[in-house]
């Protein structure tokens, strides 16, 4: 499994997809807190670090599914079934694999946007401790990107309806969350729990899938 994961984070190192979707990030992220310190009027009680946070999940939750299907390998499901055959692997380890190289592409993008919540976090006198809080809480959008990616690439005939199914899932998931409430907390929370049902749910599907895409 370790191979197929490092298979997944080769590819996604040779396409430019990965640097851009950071440059992106970082750009939107930094250009927030320059121009709008100390924050938003309309958005208070908010803090600019609040508020910065808010804008990078806006930001992420664009970003991430299609860098997350620019860089993975187009592996349809029958393509999965070869690599399974090749490796010896089950179905679910070779879909496992797949997730953890999608989510490690997913939190790579997700530390570019670093630098400007540390810049925010400095403005607005917040500890440390809660940015790393939520970088955590973020980590919980990368597993949902990184599931949802996979399930669209085994799946969509395409890059373009992948990406499109990607994003469709990752909104479904997060729009209900946050028209229900609007902590940061709550949002990765939910997140983290929808992507680990997803892992769950595509791993165990996955032999069912292969075999179907087989015939």
């Amino acid at each position: 499994m370790r191979l197929l994961t490092a298979r997944e984070l080769v590819v996604a190192t040779r396409t430019p997809a990965v640097p851009f979707a950071g440059l992106v990030v970082m750009g939107l992220s930094t250009a927030f807190v320059v121009a709008w310190a100390p924050g938003v009027p309309m958005l208070a009680p908010m803090s600019l670090y609040d508020q910065t946070l808010a804008v990078q999940w806006v930001v992420l939750a664009v970003v991430l599914p299609w860098t997350a299907v620019r860089s993975s390998p187009m592996d349809r499901a029958d393509a999965v079934g070869l690599l399974t055959a090749l490796t010896r692997l089950s179905p679910g380890s070779a879909v496992l694999a797949k997730i953890l190289g999608s989510f490690g592409v997913s939190i790579v993008v997700i530390l570019a946007g670093l630098p400007a919540l540390v810049l925010a976090q400095q403005a607005a006198a917040v500890p440390m401790f809660g940015v790393l809080v939520d970088l955590l809480l973020l980590a919980g959008l990368a597993l949902l990107v990184a599931v949802s990616s996979t399930a669209s690439i085994l799946i969509a005939r395409d890059g373009l309806r992948a990406w499109l199914s990607a994003s469709v899932i990752v909104f479904g998931v997060m729009l209900p969350i946050a028209a229900w409430t609007r902590h940061v907390s709550s949002l990765g929370l939910f997140s983290s729990a929808a992507g680990a049902a997803g892992t769950l749910g595509l791993c165990s599907m996955a032999r069912s899938l292969i075999s179907s895409h087989a015939d």
